[in-house]
């Protein structure tokens, strides 16, 4: 019998915590445009995945912006689609969006590895909290 705890192993180079931060996103530079606030479902170090009701095109470019608990102003960087998911048959749906980070702010990579870290100790001591 194969040990199946192998099979759901994190396989990223960064694992991805489920916390639902405060963020908001567009479409790089276009400062014309609204900043959709969309839901994020989860983070990494690498990127993120979130559900919007915004049409993102498959590797266009991102302005992110995620609030973090630990830093008064939010965290900004670059993204790019890699990914989108329909979660409707409508086609006004909403969709989920994985983006993969291009550039984050340097001043702000450690703390959010903090948050990062400190988020993940936390799930594998508690692993039914909700965050």
């Amino acid at each position: 019998m194969t040990d199946q705890g192998d099979h759901f192993k994190e396989k990223r180079s960064h694992p991805r915590i489920p916390r639902r931060f405060i963020m908001r996103a567009r479409a790089q530079q276009d400062e014309t445009q609204r900043w959709d606030m969309p839901i994020l479902e989860n983070i990494s170090l690498a990127g993120c995945y979130f559900i919007s009701g915004v049409r993102y095109e498959l590797e266009q470019l991102l302005d992110i912006e995620v609030q973090l608990p630990v830093l008064p102003e939010p965290m900004r960087c670059a993204g790019k689609v890699v990914r989108i998911e329909p979660k409707g048959e409508a086609k006004d749906s909403p969709c989920g969006i994985a983006v993969q980070f291009m550039e984050v702010e340097e001043d702000k990579k450690q703390k959010f590895q903090e948050v990062v870290d400190f988020t993940l100790k936390r799930l594998k001591e508690q692993p039914s909290e909700k965050y």
